[in-house]
């Protein structure tokens, strides 16, 4: 059973503790459980929230839950999190620190670092995250960068750096993840080599591969 409205104060129903609330369409909406406090006057709720009626906030304010009513900003301590004001549970790592703005339950990272509480490490291509103190990721030795984002593998003896893959096209002669083998210094009358460990795989002109891999 709904209660009446006397004048703008609402009524509790002696048994079910309902209010009557103008513009609802479900009249259960707004029927509380004994016990339980009234949203305010006029006001239609959308949700039980732990046995409370949870008044619908209209677009431009937020709900705070513990005290059920709509304000257009969170009270000091409160963040915004999806329309209701709460505590916000985000955990910051890593150094990094809540966002101050009471609209925004977010951690503001370092550099790099990432994700929702900084728990994320932003270092590409092998790169590691190291101390955070650095303020920049511990990089391979063929990348640098601030996220090792670069690749600067230097290839020697003329061979030609891809830098999409990051590697070394060598010349013939010459083997190794930055062209720095020569094939002879492999094993003598060796033209030709590679693989890692390098092996020679074309030997000079009058000369043939043995089993053992020598020219």
């Amino acid at each position: 059973q709904l209660a009446l409205l006397v004048g703008s104060s609402p009524v509790p129903d002696e048994v079910h503790h309902c209010l009557a609330c103008s513009g609802c369409n479900d009249p259960q909406l707004c029927s509380l459980p004994d016990g339980a406090g009234f949203p305010a006057v006029g006001v239609c709720c959308n949700a039980y929230e732990g046995g409370v009626c949870v008044p619908e906030c209209s677009t431009g304010t937020v709900l705070v839950a513990n005290d059920r009513e709509c304000v257009t900003e969170c009270p000091t301590g409160l963040y915004n999190v999806n329309g209701v004001c709460e505590n916000c549970a985000i955990s910051c790592e890593n150094g990094g620190t809540l966002v101050s703005d009471p609209n925004t339950c977010e951690c503001q990272c370092g550099t790099i670092y990432g994700g929702s509480d900084c728990s994320e490490c932003r270092c590409q291509n092998g790169g590691t995250c190291g101390s955070s103190d650095s303020g920049q990721c511990d990089c391979t030795d063929d990348y640098s960068g601030m996220f090792c984002e670069t690749c600067s593998k230097q290839c020697q003896n003329g061979g030609t750096l891809n830098t999409d893959e990051c590697s070394c096209a060598c010349v013939e002669g010459f083997a190794g993840d930055n062209c720095g083998t020569e094939c002879s210094s492999v094993t003598e009358n060796c033209k030709e080599c590679s693989g890692s460990p390098i092996t020679c795989a074309a030997c000079e002109d009058g000369y043939n591969i043995t089993p053992e891999g020598t020219c």
